[in-house]
This record gives structure tokens, C-alpha cells and sequence, in this order.
């Protein structure tokens, strides 16, 4: 009966539903998978994901695959984090339908219609989404330190 934000947190937004896991490795996938089948049953819609540049991102999307055939790669605020492109590399190589979004909040806006979704790959990617949907308020501290950071790496 515990609840942790972003591990496997259903929420409803605007008729959505969706769920926010923080999963970020291949097993983590394939025990969302697991539960995905459990608790949703049908196919994600889409599956909206950002994941740090240090992880798996191949072995994770593969796991991903059996429950949704369409990826919307996106990045956390994180200087740690993929580029969406090198995700959507990755998941259109595997065949999933892909769409590219510079931002969780601009993932989302994608994917208004799709539901169920799910939002995963990292717990920076769930938190995000979490704070798009006003479910946490922002960090603004740690807003601003990765934005100077991402500014520094020319990023915009």
C-alpha cells in the first residue's frame, strides 16, 4: 500500500490516463512491462521517454516494446541527460513510430490525445511531468543550476 511519486503513479488529466514511472534500467522496464500488463492491460498509446546519457537505452526500449509501438523522445532539464535525437535513433532502429520533443512539457503536449500513455525512463523525466500536470511544485534552485549548466554546454 506505499506510494512513491513516479513509480508507477497512475494519474487522470483532462480524460488522460496515463502513468509516470521513473524506471531507467532494462530490468526496471521489464518489471513496469509486467505491472503495465497487470494494471492497464491494453497497449500504451504512447510511451513518452527521456533517459541519461550513462544508461541502456536499447536494452530499455526493447523492453519496452511489447506495449506500445509509438516512442515520443524527449529530455529531462538535466545536463545528464540523452539527447532526444540519440533516443529516437535508438527506438526507430527498433521500429517504434517516433516524434522527437524538446521538452517533457512539449512531449506531453504531443501526446494530449494519447492515452493510456506512459511517461518513463527516468525519474527526472516523471517528475517533469509531474510538475507539468501541477501534481509537485518546481524546484526553481534546481531549475536554475541546470539551466546555467545546459546554457554553458550551448544548449538554449
Amino acid at each position: 500500500s506505499a506510494r512513491w511519486p513516479g513509480r508507477f503513479e497512475r494519474v487522470q488529466v483532462n480524460d488522460q490516463d496515463m502513468v509516470l514511472d521513473g524506471a531507467h534500467t532494462p530490468a526496471a522496464a521489464r518489471a513496469l512491462v509486467e505491472t503495465w500488463r497487470a494494471e492497464v492491460g491494453a497497449h500504451a498509446k504512447a510511451a513518452i521517454v527521456g533517459m541519461g546519457g550513462d544508461k541502456d537505452v536499447g536494452a530499455f526500449l526493447a523492453e519496452l516494446k511489447p506495449i506500445t509501438p509509438r516512442l515520443i523522445a524527449t529530455r529531462a532539464s538535466s545536463p545528464r541527460a540523452a539527447t532526444p535525437e540519440a533516443i529516437a535513433d535508438v527506438a526507430a532502429a527498433l521500429g517504434f513510430e517516433v516524434e522527437v520533443a524538446p521538452s517533457v512539457a512539449a512531449a506531453l503536449r504531443l501526446a494530449r490525445d494519447e492515452s493510456p500513455l506512459l511517461v518513463t525512463g527516468s525519474l527526472f523525466i516523471a517528475g517533469e511531468a509531474r510538475e507539468a500536470f501541477g501534481l509537485a511544485a518546481p524546484d526553481l534552485e534546481w531549475t536554475a543550476i541546470n539551466a546555467a549548466h545546459l546554457v554553458g554546454k550551448g544548449a538554449p
